[in-house]
């Protein structure tokens, strides 16, 4: 997790190593559909940082908006 320095939002880190990566190219692709994505119900990418190391996908993060709808759909299920 990480947070902005402009203000209080704070953001998910997806880290990977080139070694993954050039064994798993659907990374590439990964990358490519969340640029093009721009939907309420699908997590945005926000940036993406690259060095000697790793490739680093920075996405919003919504973990209490998750986990309250599965809370709901939990609720749903056992009634």
């Amino acid at each position: 997790m990480a947070k902005s320095k402009r203000g209080n939002k704070n953001f998910a880190i997806k880290r990977i190593g080139w070694k993954k990566i050039i064994q798993n190219k659907e990374i590439v692709s990964e990358i490519r559909i969340l640029r093009q994505m721009n939907h309420p119900r699908v997590i945005g990418l926000v940036d993406v940082f690259v060095d000697e190391n790793f490739l680093q996908i920075v996405l919003e993060l919504y973990f209490f908006e998750l986990f309250n709808s599965h809370r709901d759909l939990e609720q749903r299920v056992m009634n």
